[in-house]
């Protein structure tokens, strides 16, 4: 009678036939859950959730695509067969199996399981994840980490290779568990490694006249409050007008929100706010934008800080500073290296005047040195906001009312000319670091969705060049403008 490792130990563990049956239960639970998914999305009262993405899913499948779809379905077609397949070695060695025949089994298993997942997983023509997609469902490139794992480690290959070592004679050892769990771990971590690869810095992207090429877009639609809801930060192509990336949020806050971004004082580099879910504490952080309009968040520079940061600014010697609302009658400006902080009147608005003074909302300013407040040289009668200051002591200011909207030029307290005008409500304003260029987002009520209503928004850039060249020019100026980009989020802050 043939001796088997069932008469050598009582631990089942140590028996084949014990992982023959892990492995046919593993190889069976996909199996079942695709029937009971298709029985269950028969069911009445089961809605699939509509995708709230644009997607190109009804483009003509290139010959590659074919070939692709023809390999998944065989694949797929091989996964139905492998919890029989697996059953036959666990039932007919069950008796009478010896070392030999189930190592030998477990070979030919292994190339069958393998073969399967190789053909089920093959992508020949592959592409970056699709950004809104993986944020409406959750989707990070630690999760798809997470999910190779956890299909590698519920898969029969696992059981057939333990199966095999079992017969083997093959004591466990680090060689043993290393090399498939080694195999496994690089697998999972390819989309953390490639989803930081291609974020990897290396410089900015320029556009033809010098400008910077991207720029970031936050998609709140009104004034940030206690109570405002969730917001996404995107990168914007002012060349071909689409978003080349989103930018994740931190590890540190999951599912935080970004509430405020500005450029930095190096092309490509941002400071931006991200807002954590509970707690309201929030958090300044370090992001690049590399050539290819991938964004990297860096390093945090401030502790949590209570409450909602909706402003940022950086000075031209890199000193950092920012509005902090804790609640809605509540509100701080800020400096960081060193840390202080002064009540404020308003945490929006914030703009360095020189190296030492903050421009605030309404005209008012602060000395960061010593905290003593002042006004700025503008109207105090005006209800506009600076948006923009020119190297030639000029500042642009948002006059807009509900009937009109403009952008102003001043000098002093003196309105000189009109720089900007649209018939929808401008929502923020960024200019270019060379002060040549103004990116100005606002709404546009001249294309409405057909379906919802709903209104898009734009982004213009004005050519700020014919103004800087006329120190002294008055009326209604025409600018050159252009429409760089449009789209259902709304610009209510933009980096550039």
């Amino acid at each position: 009678m043939p001796i088997g490792l069932r008469d050598l130990t009582s631990s089942p563990w140590r028996n084949p036939t014990f992982w023959w049956w892990i492995a046919v239960v593993a190889a069976a639970l996909p199996v079942l859950y695709s029937a009971l998914f298709a029985l269950v999305r028969w069911a009445p009262g089961y809605v699939v959730a509509p995708i709230a993405c644009p997607t190109g899913f009804f483009d003509e499948p290139t010959t590659i695509d074919r070939v692709e779809y023809f390999i998944h379905d065989l694949g797929d077609t091989f996964s139905w067969t492998l919890p029989l397949l697996f059953l036959l070695p666990a039932l007919a060695l069950r008796k009478n199996g010896t070392d030999e025949t189930h190592l030998r089994a477990a070979r030919w298993a292994f190339v069958v399981a393998l073969t399967t997942t190789v053909l089920m997983s093959l992508d020949l023509n592959p592409v970056p994840p699709d950004e809104c997609l993986m944020r409406q469902f959750g989707i990070t490139p630690r999760s798809m980490s997470l999910g190779v794992l956890l299909t590698w480690a519920t898969s029969p290959i696992m059981p057939i290779l333990v199966a095999g070592a079992v017969a083997g004679r093959v004591r466990p050892s680090w060689s043993i568990v290393a090399l498939p769990l080694a195999a496994v771990l690089v697998i999972a971590a390819q989309p953390i490694v490639g989803d930081r690869v291609a974020k990897i810095y290396r410089g900015p992207a320029l556009a033809a006249d010098g400008t910077h090429r991207y720029a970031l877009l936050g998609s709140y639609g009104q004034w940030k409050t206690w109570n405002d809801g969730t917001s996404e930060l995107y990168v914007v192509d002012l060349t071909t007008g689409k978003v080349t990336d989103v930018v994740w949020h931190p590890r540190s806050l999951e599912f935080a929100t970004y509430t405020a971004a500005t450029r930095d004082r190096e092309p490509g580099h941002y400071v931006v706010s991200a807002l954590g879910p509970r707690g309201r504490n929030s958090r300044l952080y370090r992001l690049t934008v590399n050539a290819d309009g991938k964004a990297m968040l860096r390093e945090s520079i401030t502790p949590p800080l209570k409450g909602v940061v909706t402003a940022v600014a950086v000075s031209p010697e890199g000193r950092v500073a920012y509005g902090r609302a804790v609640d809605t009658n509540h509100y701080f400006t800020g400096v960081v290296a060193p840390d202080r902080e002064w009540p404020s009147q308003s945490p929006n608005g914030l703009m360095w005047s020189s190296s030492t003074e903050l421009l605030l909302r309404g005209g008012d300013t602060l000395n960061t040195n010593t905290g003593a407040p002042g006004r700025f040289n503008v109207d105090p009668d005006s209800p506009g906001t600076v948006t923009t200051l020119l190297p030639d002591g000029r500042h642009l200011t948002n006059e807009s009312t509900l009937e009109q909207h403009t952008i102003s030029v001043h000098r002093g307290t003196g309105k000189l000319a009109t720089a900007f005008t649209v018939r929808g409500r401008i929502l923020s304003t960024a200019v270019d670091a060379t002060s040549t260029a103004l990116l100005v987002g606002t709404e546009n009520f001249q294309q409405v969705d057909d379906l919802t209503g709903d209104s898009t928004y734009q982004i213009v850039r004005v050519d700020l060049r014919p103004l800087i060249e006329n120190p002294e020019a008055t009326g209604d100026l025409d600018l050159p403008q252009r429409l760089v980009w449009e789209g259902r989020e709304p610009p209510a802050y933009l980096a550039w």
